[in-house]
């Protein structure tokens, strides 16, 4: 063991500790860029949130009109659904003047693995302009127009 020979030695002073609050300015800095990136983050979400809120009310309405019978009203309600749709989503100067095959085109066109084929196009073509005959689709057909609609809101892209 070493012997404390020297008067002139003191005990180290060790310093106070850190005090947690206040804290040091750059912590002000850091909570204030983080407050703004939060503020940022929470804008991009409602206006995106807010940018699709007509999907959410389109495919309600569309949801609504699965287990009604195939009836012309019914494929009015769908077809009108989706044009109002399209119009929130797209040019209305573009879209108002489409009808018939040319508006079925425009909606495979606008969607990735949405194609209305068969029944369901003419459904949408001519449902719209044509007395309904009863016999022309079945029920089947009618709830994949639905399917298909409701697919076509979910993912058709922006302008």
């Amino acid at each position: 063991m070493l012997q404390d020979t020297s008067p002139h030695i003191q005990d180290i002073i060790t310093p106070e500790d850190v005090a947690f609050w206040p804290p040091q300015p750059g912590w002000y800095l850091i909570l204030f860029v983080l407050l703004i990136i939060v503020g940022i983050l929470i804008v991009i979400r409602l206006r995106h949130k807010k940018r699709n809120a007509y999907r959410k009310r389109g495919i309600l309405a569309i949801e609504a009109l699965k287990d009604k019978e195939v009836s012309d009203s019914n494929i009015l309600k769908v077809n009108s659904i989706l044009k109002a749709c399209a119009l929130q989503a797209y040019n209305r100067e573009d879209i108002a003047i489409l009808s018939g095959e040319k508006w079925v085109d425009f909606l495979n066109k606008k969607a990735k693995h949405v194609n209305f084929i068969g029944a369901s196009k003419t459904m949408l073509s001519n449902g719209p302009y044509q007395k309904f005959n009863s016999e022309a689709f079945n029920q089947n057909e009618f709830d994949d127009l639905v399917a298909l609609s409701i697919k076509w809101i979910k993912s058709h892209h922006h302008n």
